[in-house]
């Protein structure tokens, strides 16, 4: 029997590979010209990854602050990686 800790252990860890996967994906689409919210979900959603999850990754990633986002969405609803992303600097979390 797996005891709970275990159990919750093993559910952080697939939670934090989803949310990086989500990020690289999301970043990998902008870096290639899918610039657009459903653009970039509906192309992310063609790979499996849940679409409402991608919406919400990239609602809550989008931003001028690069110590907590990683794109920023023009007035056109184009979005652009932060210089810092772009630089390939790591970001903190």
């Amino acid at each position: 029997m797996v005891n709970d800790y275990t159990s919750r252990s093993k559910i952080q860890a697939y939670r934090l590979a989803s949310r990086e996967t989500a990020i690289v994906c999301i970043t990998a689409c902008i870096e290639y010209g899918i610039d657009t919210g459903k653009r970039i979900v509906g192309a992310i959603g063609q790979i499996g990854m849940n679409k409402r999850y991608i919406g919400m990754m990239l609602s809550d990633h989008t931003g001028n602050d690069p110590a907590r986002h990683f794109w920023h969405r023009g007035e056109h609803g184009r979005y652009s990686l932060l210089p810092s992303v772009a630089a390939g600097i790591p970001i903190p979390r």
